[in-house]
């Protein structure tokens, strides 16, 4: 009896339990919804900021690119003009040097073109020469002599050309004295050197009217016509050297 008494109470206890689950089943399933709805609300809401956010990203992404591609495009046009400028810059330094070079080929041409001028003029004058002395005889030509003092053959490096006393003596040729001095055969004497290997002597002066390292040009007076030293009157002994050789003046000079 007591094992069934026992049994039914707990029967009776599970029905209850039943009921009361029942009841709360009833009663929560409605709140349940309600927490699911508004978790899901909620989790809505949450997504939507989410791909709010991330829109206004990409909004403002977009923006970005679009400010680069402008800066990106302003930054070819500057490109672009400046390298029109560097070519029409390049384009106008080709032309300056194709004008310099003309230029300095006109320039070049003119120099030449001076230059053999100069030559000729140069030549010319090496080829010319004048006449030491407006003399009335040539006394002793250039070669084997008597010589007038010594009274034996000797060699004459020159020629003597007689002429007054104190008859102007002019340089034959343009050059640089290199020496006037006193020579007991020579006499007062004067030696040129016109530069170009060739020397001219000039002899028995009466005076030199020059100095050693002066310069002279063809046809300036140098002294005048004396009978200094080893000479037997009033004359001019006139040599003319070429690389320290003696050569005859009647090959450079009409006598």
């Amino acid at each position: 009896m007591i094992v069934k008494t026992g049994w039914r109470d707990r029967v009776s206890e599970w029905k209850a339990h039943l009921t009361d689950w029942r009841m709360l089943i009833q009663k929560g399933l409605p709140l349940a919804l309600a927490l699911v709805f508004t978790s899901a609300t909620i989790l809505t809401v949450l997504g939507a900021r989410d791909v709010k956010l991330e829109y206004t990203s990409i909004e403002q992404a977009k923006n970005d690119l679009q400010t680069n591609r402008q800066e990106l495009a302003t930054a070819l046009a500057e490109t672009q003009r400046l390298t029109n400028q560097l070519n029409t810059l390049n384009s106008d330094m080709q032309t300056l040097l194709e004008k310099a070079q003309q230029e300095e080929e006109l320039v070049s041409d003119k120099i030449e073109e001076l230059e053999n001028a100069y030559t000729q003029v140069e030549n010319r004058e090496k080829q010319q020469w004048v006449k030491p002395m407006q003399y009335k005889v040539c006394t002793s030509p250039f070669g084997y002599r008597e010589h007038p003092v010594a009274g034996e053959a000797k060699f004459h490096y020159g020629v003597d050309l007689a002429a007054d006393a104190g008859t102007p003596i002019v340089a034959s040729r343009s050059g640089t004295v290199t020496v006037a001095t006193y020579e007991d055969n020579a006499g007062y004497y004067v030696v040129i050197d016109h530069l170009d290997d060739y020397t001219s002597r000039y002899m028995h002066m009466q005076k030199f009217i020059v100095t050693e390292g002066q310069f002279v040009v063809a046809g300036q007076i140098i002294g005048y016509c004396g009978s200094s030293g080893a000479s037997t009157g009033a004359h001019l002994h006139f040599g003319i050297y070429h690389n320290g050789e003696p050569v005859n003046p009647a090959d450079y000079i009409s006598m």
